[in-house]
């Protein structure tokens, strides 16, 4: 169990102060290092699923237009047509004239 941080609280010039020892103050600062990073971790964490999400709608409306004009599937599920756009690292294309709406934060 971790030792309970020590401190003082003393009156300067009408503030409070409070005051650590240099072992506790090492320990905060490491603290909030540890909680910036799992924070920074966190939110690249939740930028990942929210592109994740997007290509997961796009790749819907490809297929509910491919259903729609009576393309051949192939074996994955996806029409020749569409192969090229879902094969592309950056991102499936969205067809011409279809609307896909992003979230923007």
């Amino acid at each position: 169990m971790r030792r309970k941080t020590e401190h003082r609280v003393l009156t300067m010039d009408g503030q409070q102060v409070a005051v650590l020892a240099v072992a506790d103050l090492d320990r905060l600062e490491a603290a909030r290092r540890q909680f910036g990073a799992s924070e920074a971790q966190a939110h690249q964490l939740r930028q990942q699923l929210r592109d994740s999400q997007r290509r997961v709608a796009r790749l819907e409306a490809l297929l509910a237009v491919s259903a729609r004009s009576g393309a051949p599937e192939r074996a994955s599920g996806v029409c020749s047509r569409c192969t090229g756009e879902v094969d592309d690292p950056v991102g499936p294309a969205v067809p011409q004239g279809l609307v896909v709406a992003d979230d923007q934060d």
